[in-house]
């Protein structure tokens, strides 16, 4: 931590100075001073960052039977209409479609002659992510058990002798206290797996994937916690078998992973986006044994560091022929990419687009429409003619439309809204708004957004906004929202708002945010910034502590308030440590137990900040927690989840009057 100075100091320990004004609980406050770059952060709540303070079960557990009494009734009808809503979707099948991909270049490395493996999940376990993985190893004839592997992500690369397998997985976060990183290790069957031979130990929060082609392997490394615009990228070669590392590539921090890997003869290929240079947004293709970089596609600029498409996902067909999966203006679209020049499949409706299988000529893919309608696409790669041969559709017809609003950044910005086709939209519809806003992501509106199909079925609308801090548009879209330049995206969502309501489409009395990860710091940052415009509040596993130096969710990307450049920005701006007493909007934080990428605790203390200085007692200040949860809302066992979003949009409809 270069160049920081750090003094704590402790004054003793009270409880109830500030009562939680809530139903009598009372939360205790220990004031606590750190002295950095000459400024002083208080925090009260600091003890709640120990996990192993029985206190801070207690406050848990406090907490979370508050919220069950709260919002018992509203809970129990999402209980069950989430899972009514998706049961009664509409399967038509269309026809048939099948797609014949080029043979692997010889067998397979998992191939072996006595064994065979079996994935399996176990929700009911948590890590830093999600589930935990377990692999079963079976003889082939008895199906006998020779062995159990579990961990997270835990992903078998090949046979290194008759008993030995080499695999990649992650080291939980929570037993370094750090975002974790993936591991390319070997196990022998039987045998301990702390005993496990390293071949490959990346730096914390790497995350790695290894691609085997033509009898190599080839290593991905993509630096996830320093991400400076971009992902931190490497790529080599790797002999399974020692451990040595050969034709190393450091890609830099300026180009973002696209799509897979690709194996073509004996050449391997790997593709990025490049965000730097004169080649700024461009495709790139990488030969993984030649080492040689070639540009496929450069898109025209609409303006400096700008520029109208971003691209999801590339396959190899031949013959210089690629298929690419796009967006532009957070519309999907599919092109063939030849020659420099991309050939758009016309015929598709708008939506997110991802493909399934390719061959030199045919392709399959899914379209997830904004409306809820998924469909599964047959198209001849040479005619430009597509067919759907699968769709599946909600059994309430919604209807989506897309307007845009003048971000705080200066330029146009997309908004999607959902709803039933029936409701028309008014002053008095209730409404969530959804965002993002950082890493390399866009917002892409899709079918059924965190389940949000039994809301629309009950008249709720919902509104995908893109606000700034990702790559929907260009780079400076991105780099301008960062550190103290973040409040563009907290603004950017305010005046999102702020269109809806004055094309008619709702009201504040009915606006609800919100924002998953990153995007549970920008509905806290609008909220502490605009608490006047918006009635409820859901931050899901939020990095809500902007000023936390062992928070692996700062770095890069978010700010890094260990550096001296960074703190000042973020001290600004980090709405933990700026709200002050005043009426705020009703809050609740959800969150897994067991999350590793944004620690619990940053929730934990943020609501009990938010609870001290709440003075409306109208607007409860909640909290959530899912057993065995990880960072992803789909993560921990099928009840677990489903009582996790039953209770967000519970929460939404008594506040907003659903």
């Amino acid at each position: 931590m270069l160049g920081l100075a750090i003094v704590l100091f402790t004054l003793p320990a009270f409880a109830g100075s500030s009562g939680f004004w809530y139903q009598g609980i009372f939360t205790k406050k220990v004031p606590t001073v750190e002295k950095r770059f000459g400024k002083r952060i208080r925090d009260s709540f600091r003890w709640m960052e120990d996990r192993r303070d029985p206190a801070v079960d207690a406050w848990v557990a406090q907490q979370k039977e508050l919220t069950a009494q709260t919002l018992s009734k509203p809970v129990a009808d999402f209980t069950q209409s989430i899972p009514a809503a998706k049961a009664r979707r509409k399967i038509q099948v269309l026809g048939s479609a099948s797609v014949t991909p080029p043979p692997p270049a010889g067998p397979s490395p998992l191939d072996h002659p006595e064994y065979e493996i079996q994935y399996q999940d176990v929700p009911e376990v948590g890590t830093g992510y999600g589930a935990l993985s377990r692999i079963l190893i079976q003889d082939l004839k008895t199906k006998a058990v020779k062995d159990i592997l579990t961990g997270f992500e835990m992903i078998p690369i090949r046979w290194l002798s008759k008993d030995v397998l080499a695999l990649v997985d992650y080291e939980d976060a929570r037993t370094g206290g750090s975002s974790g990183r993936m591991r390319i290790k070997a196990h022998t069957l039987g045998s301990n797996p702390a005993d496990d031979r390293i071949l490959y130990n990346p730096p914390t929060g790497t995350w790695t994937e290894v691609f085997s082609w033509n009898g190599k392997d080839y290593v991905f490394d993509m630096n996830l916690t320093d991400a400076r615009p971009s992902y931190g990228l490497k790529t080599f070669q790797i002999d399974l078998q020692t451990g040595t590392i050969s034709n190393p590539q450091d890609l830099g921090w300026s180009r973002t992973p696209l799509g897979y890997y690709e194996g073509s003869g004996n050449d391997a290929y790997a593709y990025f986006v490049n965000f730097q240079g004169h080649n700024y947004g461009s495709i790139e293709e990488l030969n993984l044994v030649t080492q040689k970089r070639v540009t496929l596609f450069s898109p025209t600029p609409v303006g400096p560091q700008e520029f109208g498409m971003n691209f999801l996902d590339i396959r190899r067909l031949g013959g210089g022929r690629y298929l690419v999966a796009g967006q532009e203006d957070t519309v999907g679209f599919l092109a063939v990419l030849e020659n420099g020049k991309l050939q758009r499949i016309p015929g598709i409706a708008p939506g997110t687009i991802r493909i399934l299988d390719v061959s030199p000529t045919e392709a399959t893919f899914l379209v997830h429409s904004n409306s809820g309608v998924v469909e599964k696409i047959f198209v001849d790669l040479n005619q430009k003619t597509v067919r759907v041969f699968e769709r599946s559709e909600p059994a309430v017809k919604f209807v989506t439309r897309k307007i845009h609003y003048q971000s705080s950044l200066g330029r146009p910005a997309a908004i999607w809204i959902t709803h039933r086709e029936d409701v028309t939209l008014s002053a008095k519809t209730p409404m969530i708004f959804y965002g993002y806003g950082a890493f390399s992501g866009t917002l892409l509106p899709a079918a059924d957004m965190k389940n949000n199909s039994a809301w629309l079925e009950k008249g709720g609308a919902f509104a995908a906004v893109t606000v700034p801090g990702d790559y929907t548009y260009g780079i400076r879209w991105k780099t301008d929202a960062r550190v103290a330049g973040r409040v563009h995206s907290f603004d950017s969502l305010a005046l999102a708002v702020k269109e809806v309501i004055r094309l008619g489409y709702t009201s504040s009395a009915k606006v609800g945010l919100l924002g998953a990860s990153a995007g549970g710091l920008l509905v806290a940052g609008a909220m502490q910034r605009h608490p006047e415009l918006f009635r409820a509040v859901v931050s899901m596993a939020g990095a809500l502590d902007m000023l936390n130096c062992t928070e692996p969710s700062t770095g890069w990307e978010l700010g890094s308030p260990c550096e001296k450049s960074d703190f000042r920005g973020l001290y600004k701006i980090a709405p933990y440590h700026q709200m002050k007493k005043g009426n705020y909007p009703a809050f609740m934080a959800v969150l897994g137990d067991s999350d590793g990428v944004v620690r619990p605790f940053v929730s934990y203390k943020f609501v009990a900040r938010l609870q001290s200085l709440q003075q409306d007692a109208s607007r409860p200040v909640l909290l959530h927690v899912k057993k065995y949860g990880g960072h992803s809302d789909t993560s921990g066992s099928p009840q677990e989840v489903l009582k996790y979003m039953a209770t967000v949009y519970g929460f939404f409809a008594k506040e907003l009057g659903l």
